[in-house]
Parts: structure tokens; sequence; C-alpha cells
């Protein structure tokens, strides 16, 4: 019962935004867990257990403390692994609901631990022996909503969810995409029927109809749901948050900064302060962009204003607070500016009567949190509120890199509108002129537009570009993640195009990039995602052979007729390799010749790949030399396409 009344207790306060609620629902699990503890044994006292923990987990997750939340989301496994030997074949009376239930944390738990990135899931295989992975996660969950037991609303939420959100911020690719969109299709239908006007599910179908790219029906879905949530200012929040997104996909620039300035005034009402500097400067910079100048100063001030709170920001407030300084040289022209001044400094002034009614209230009673924050507030450098003399700051492309970066808004837009977007990007990179720093984040901002659009030829030759420029860059640009898109944008275009060898060599040069930037969680996470698809490929498509050290592995291919091209790649662990590619015709009296030839190719410089175009029946020759060597042997990794043909093994 403690469990059930602090979950309650946890949905309520997230939904009306009441003060601390996190903590003390947060609270309230650990005093749950604490009772199961000393309790007798009894059904369901062990998986209660591990649900707790995983609950409390993703509260501290929740609070920001991410390491301590994994950790306890992991530790949840000591309990929930049970439920694969329990739950699942369960034969009591209540079968159905211990089942459903049993398939819901699994599935969830499951899916949760497959997107950590690469150290904290090395940190779950060895503290939990936990080995599964995402499909099971998802064929967990889609056991649990066919079965149509107790838990197959929230399972068929969490479906959805992945389909029309996550797998679109870990990057998978379009036709990828719409297989999961035909499965959220059918758990919506069921939704429609089984539970009609349910905002949760209403809010999700705006999203699936985001991902369809049809936005006029998905912003007519939101305005339904806005009226559904009325008095819930959570989820009122959200609404406004995801219409300004719509808004800003389709260019309603006007429409966007609206939304986002509703989304602060419903955290004001509320008297919160979280997120309202970074939506403020979006609203901004929508109105800017929408001509609205007057509408542009009222929000920039406004998100100035939040300067002086005693509050330990977000990364994407803090830095809107310093945009926010670097953006007042932006003056505009307008006479009537005087008067939004006038008119913010009146809010302001009314909002500081609020704060000081309400500060010595929570004086009194601070929480864990608040103190924390205010410890960490003193030792703050002031250099991160204020304006930067590194870089001359260019609104339409921080707008842009909101749109396309934070937002993924290119996913929602229509082949026309993309490529519309994509013009405009380029445009103001052009605009930077000898401006290299903005150049190059501008290269990266217009690289990950183009992958979202699937373009990979293009951002290929984008990120290139931006990679010759890096060098010259501040470390103040290096610290926006640019370098880091690149090089994470490259081993998508690449896995896309079939080289998962190029793809790794991009991420390992990813890896070994500072993890000091703006978008580091973000890059991980993707990373993470990408780098399991790329091993399982190069463990299906690639063969291992070494190489001893004084000598020559010969592959001796043979090319029948009809094949058009061979084409090969490959990868060195370590150190450097010579090779060779020579053809030899069968036909009589033709020579043979050397397709290529490379000497002492160092794993540094990434994946070696080659082609023999026109082939003709022969005998194709790759030599991997090694003779050089006098001590150390080379591991290589090679693939020759296509996979039928024969290939023998020489020395």
């Amino acid at each position: 019962f403690v469990f059930v009344s602090s979950m309650f207790g946890l949905i309520n306060g997230l939904a009306s935004m009441e003060s601390n609620q996190l903590q003390r629902a947060l609270t309230r699990l650990w005093h749950a867990d604490a009772l199961l503890a000393v309790d007798g044994q009894w059904a369901g006292k062990t998986v209660l257990r591990g649900v707790c923990i995983l609950c409390a987990g993703l509260v501290q997750i929740m609070q920001g403390s991410l390491t301590r939340g994994v950790c306890n989301v992991l530790r949840s496994w000591m309990w929930l692994r049970y439920l694969e030997s329990d739950g699942l074949t369960f034969t009591g009376h209540e079968r159905d609901c211990v089942r459903s239930t049993s398939l819901l944390a699994l599935g969830v738990f499951n899916l949760l631990v497959s997107m950590l990135p690469p150290a904290l899931m090395r940190t779950a295989t060895w503290v939990t022996g936990f080995s599964t992975g995402r499909e099971t996660g998802l064929d967990q969950l889609r056991t649990c909503w066919h079965e149509d037991g107790i838990q197959a609303a929230f399972a068929g939420l969490v479906l959805i969810g992945f389909a029309v959100d996550v797998s679109s911020f870990l990057g998978e690719v379009r036709h990828e995409r719409e297989q999961r969109f035909v499965e959220a299709k059918r758990v919506l239908d069921w939704a429609k029927e089984r539970y009609p006007g349910s905002f949760f599910y209403d809010g999700l179908q705006s999203s699936y109809l985001a991902s369809m790219r049809d936005l006029p029906a998905s912003l007519t879905k939101l305005d339904s749901v806005l009226a559904v949530v009325d008095g819930l200012p959570a989820f009122v929040f959200l609404v406004h948050v995801r219409m300004g997104v719509l808004h800003m996909a389709s260019f309603n620039w006007c429409d966007a900064g609206a939304s986002f300035h509703k989304a602060v005034q419903v955290h004001q009402k509320v008297g919160r302060r979280a997120l309202c500097p970074g939506l403020c400067l979006t609203a901004y910079l929508c109105y800017l962009q929408g001509g609205r100048d007057v509408d542009a100063c009222q929000m920039l001030e406004l998100c100035r204003s939040y300067r002086f709170e005693k509050k330990k920001w977000g990364t994407l407030d803090k830095m809107a607070l310093r945009q926010a300084e670097a953006f007042l040289h932006i003056t505009p022209p307008r006479e009537d500016v005087e008067g939004c001044d006038r008119q913010v400094e009146e809010q302001e002034e009314e909002r500081n009567v609020e704060k000081e009614e309400s500060f010595y209230e929570e004086a009194q009673n601070p929480s864990e949190n608040e103190e924390e924050a205010m410890e960490q507030e003193e030792n703050d450098d002031d250099e991160s509120f204020g304006c930067s003399d590194a870089l001359d700051w260019r609104p339409k492309l921080l707008l842009f890199q909101k749109i396309c970066v934070i937002h993924r808004g290119v996913d929602f837009m229509t082949s026309e509108k993309a490529q519309e977007f994509v013009q405009m990007i380029r445009a103001e990179v052009d605009a930077c002129h000898d401006d290299v720093n903005w150049r190059c984040i501008g290269s990266f901002i217009l690289a990950e537009a183009l992958r979202q659009t699937e373009q990979w030829d293009e951002a290929l030759q984008t990120c290139s570009i931006g990679l010759d420029l890096s060098p010259c860059i501040s470390e103040q640009a290096q610290k926006s993640g640019c370098v880091h898109f690149f090089h994470l944008t490259a081993a998508y275009a690449h896995h896309a195009k079939g080289a998962p060898s190029a793809a790794k060599d991009e991420l390992t040069k990813l890896a070994a990039l500072s993890k000091a930037h703006f978008f580091q969680k973000a890059v991980d996470f993707k990373a993470t995602h990408l780098q399991r698809l790329v091993d399982i490929e190069m463990e299906q498509q690639y063969k291992e052979i070494v190489v001893p050290a004084r000598n020559q592995v010969r592959l001796v291919i043979s090319v029948p007729a009809g094949v058009e091209a061979i084409e090969w790649d490959w990868v060195l662990a370590e150190y450097t390799l010579s090779f060779v590619a020579e053809f030899q015709p069968h036909a009589s009296a033709a020579k043979s010749f050397r397709v290529q030839d490379v000497d002492q190719h160092s794993a540094e410089k990434g994946p070696w790949s080659g082609i023999l175009e026109a082939a003709r029946p022969g005998r194709l020759e790759l030599v991997f030399d090694n003779s050089f060597s006098l001590l150390r042997g080379k591991d290589v990794r090679y693939r020759i396409q296509p996979a039928a043909l024969q290939v023998e093994r020489v020395g």
C-alpha cells in the first residue's frame, strides 16, 4: 500500500507540478522497500522490491542524479530477474495479473538498460549478470500488449513512444521506423476503441501523425488534447512545448514563439523556473525569424530576468542565459520597443513580489536538492552566466540548431520543407564568410539535417568539410559538439551505405575525443546504439585473419562470368600492413595487372577499400604483406563482395 500510495502521489504531483514531489515520492519508495525488506516471505515480495528499486532509480534520474539513478535501475535486476522463472510461469489464480505485470516490468527494464552508454552497460553486465537487450524488451512488451492483460495499456504506451520518439532519437533509418509505425498505428487503433478520449494515447497519436509528416493533423490533435488536460499544468506545459516544436517544423515562426511563451507562463503560474530561460530564448529566436521584433525583445528580456535567480540551472537554461546576454547587441529597430521594456519591467516586478512572498517559507524547509543546488551555486563560475567574447552569436544558426539537433524537427518535415530548410542552413553558413567557428558549427547543423533526410553522400561531404575546418576553431566552438557530430553523422552515413568498417572507424575516432561538450549525453546514447549495429554487421559480414610476422597471407578469389564488379574492404587492428590486389584474366594471352598497391597502411588511417570494375572471368589475388615486420603479427578483418564468391586462403 505504501508503494501504490507513492506511485499515485508521484503521478498526481507531476501532473499538478507540486513542489518537491519527486523527493517525496522517492522517500515513500524507500520506505516501501524498507518495509518489504523486514516483511515475511509471501508471493510477490521479491518482485515488488525490484519494482520499488526500479521506480526509485527512475525518480533519481528525473531529479538529475543520473549515476545514482542508473545504479539503482541496474540493482533492481537482482530481484526482477526472478520474474523470468517465477512471474512468467506463475500458475495460481492470479496468473493473468502476475504474468502481465512481469512482462511489463521485464520489458521496460530491458529497454532502459539496452540504451545505456558502453561504460554503464559494462557495469550492468558485471554487477547483475544481465545479458539480454532491446529486442528482448520490445518482444516482452509486445507480448504483454497482445495478451491484453491488466498492464496491456501501459505496454502499448511504451511501444508507441519508442516507435515515434525514441527510434528517431537513436537515429534509426526511415524504412526501419516505418515498420515500427505500423505497429504503433495498430496499438493506437486498439486504444481508440478501448480507451476513447485518453489524453495519453491522444498525445501519442499526435506524435505519430508528426512522425508521418502530417503536421496540420498533429497540431489539430494537440488542440483537442489541450482542452482535456486543462487543470493539469504539467500536461498543459508539455502540449504547448510540443506545439511550439511542430510550428517551428512548419516554419510558422510567430505561432511557435507564442506556444513557447505559453509554456513559460504555465511554469510561472505554478512557481516553476526550470526550462524557462531556454524556452524564452527559443521564443525570442522564433519571433526574430518571424519579424516580430517587439515580441522578440520581450522574450529576450524575460529570459535575462532569470539570471539573478538562486538556482542550479540545467545545461540548456545555463546556455540560454549566456546567449541572452550575447544577443543584447541585436536591437529591434522599431520605436515601440520602449513600451516593450516597460511591460517586461512590470512583469519582472510582479515576479519579484511573488518570490519575496515565498522566499521565507522555502528558506525554512529547503529540500536536499535545493541545499545542494545552493551550495553548488556558491562555487559556480560567474562566467557561465556571462557573454562570451569568443563567438559572435548568430541567431539564425542557433534557431536552426534547436529545430534540427535538439528537437529533431527535420524528421517531421515533408521532403519539400526539408529541402527548403537545408537551403536555409546553407545560406546562413555561406553568410558566415571567414568566421571559421560559425562555419564549422553551421556545417554540423547542416550535416545533421542531411542525416535526418538520409542524403548520405551530401552528409559525408559536409562532415569532411567540417572536419577540415575543425583544427582552426576555438576551444569554445569545440565545446559546441560540432566535431563529435561530424564523426557521429559520418558513422551513420557509412553504416547506411553498407560500409560498417568505415562506420566503426568514425566511432573509434569519436570515442577518442574529449567528453566536454554540449551534447555529450545525447551523443553517447546515439553512439552506443550505432556501435551495437556496427558490431553485429562486422560479426556477420567480416572474417578475421592473422598475418604472422615476416609472412604474407593470400586470398585467391575465383571470378566467374557474369560478375560485374568485386569490392573489398579491410580494417587493421593496429600498426601497419602492406596490401596488393592483382587480377589475372582467364583469356589466353591476357596479362595480369595490379589493381591496388599500398605500402604499410597505418591502422590510424582507418579502413582500406577497393573495387575491380568490369570484371571478367579470372583470378583475383588479395595479398596482405607483413614481411617487413620482424616481431609483430597483424590482426585484420576483411570483407569481399559479392559474398557468394569462392575464396581460398593461401599462406
